[in-house]
């Protein structure tokens, strides 16, 4: 796909998202039940599971990615917060993202792909923003801008499993 004119972004998506969605989220049920291994993840997997319950209903009334995606935002951030006082980190803003860059990393991957998530969850996830100025990278993911109500389209399948797979990556680096 990548030798291919044009943007194959679309193509790369749509099987990342068939992938984990395939089988009423079979491969996301698996992976979340693997979560549970993990201590530092145990007292949030209710709401982590009620999440993938909610997506796995498949209501096309609704689109489910608009209530899953600021729980597991929170999550994301109160797993980030624990971890970073576990490794008595007490910093705050861009110096703590920056000693979190420095210990967040996930064994079973190689440090390009665990600097990649990195750059995932600390320069796009939770990238400095301000009310009503653009994002220095623009990317619909943000914290700030989805849990303070500014992005309102942020309601995407895509994102949804970006998010699943963030916690997932944090079970690991937390071991």
């Amino acid at each position: 796909m990548g030798k291919k004119k044009g943007n194959p972004r679309g193509k790369i998506d749509r099987i990342f998202i068939n992938y984990y969605s395939d089988n009423n989220y079979e491969n996301l049920d698996l992976l979340v039940k693997g979560l549970t291994r993990n201590k530092l993840l145990l007292p949030r997997m209710k709401i982590i599971t009620d999440c993938l319950m909610v997506l796995k209903q498949n209501n096309k009334q609704y689109n489910s990615s608009n209530v899953i995606i600021p729980a597991l935002i929170a999550q994301i951030d109160g797993i980030l917060t624990d971890y970073a006082r576990i490794m008595g980190i007490s910093s705050k803003g861009e110096k703590r993202k920056n000693e979190l860059r420095k210990i967040l990393t996930n064994k079973r991957l190689s440090k390009v792909a665990s600097d990649y998530a990195n750059e995932i969850i600390l320069d796009l996830l939770f990238q400095k923003a301000f009310t009503g100025k653009a994002l220095r990278i623009p990317f619909t993911f943000n914290r700030h801008k989805v849990m303070h109500g500014e992005f309102l389209k942020y309601g995407r399948i895509d994102h949804t499993l970006r998010a699943f797979l963030i916690i997932e990556f944090l079970s690991y680096c937390s071991k």
